[in-house]
């Protein structure tokens, strides 16, 4: 969440200044590098590092959050810019909501098969007790 908050704020007063669209692209290429890091931990590294990754994972989503709302408040007049905000804001939630709801059972059962595996095998990193 930290990451978010100063990824949106950095980023809303950097779009004065830089196009959308390289705040765009380096946003998302800050996220792609940060969870392909965070997919290669497997091994006995400090928590630290988890953290600084989850971090620039989302600093990287909050900087790409203001690129697609500013330019769909500017494409209307000043009148309806809070309807659109609004409308963008509600949409991205139903979006979260219902691919939540569709998605949660086929990673759970992905997951559950997997874990099970590398639960019973020896492949586990040190740093997590064995019972």
């Amino acid at each position: 969440m930290i990451g978010i908050s100063i990824g949106v704020i950095l980023s809303g007063r950097m779009m004065q200044k830089h196009p959308y669209k390289k705040l765009a692209v380096r946003g998302w290429l800050l996220t792609s590098v940060a969870l392909f890091s965070i997919s290669l931990i497997f091994t006995d590294i400090g928590v630290i590092f988890i953290y600084f990754f989850a971090f620039l994972t989302g600093f990287g989503i909050g900087s790409v959050m203001p690129t697609f709302m500013l330019p769909d408040q500017n494409a209307v007049s000043e009148n309806y810019q809070a309807t659109v905000g609004g409308m963008i804001q509600l949409s991205k939630n139903i979006d979260g909501a219902a691919g939540i709801l569709v998605l949660f059972p086929s990673y759970k059962g992905l997951f559950l098969k997997t874990f099970d595996k590398v639960l019973h095998s020896n492949i586990l990193p040190n740093c997590i007790n064995r019972r």
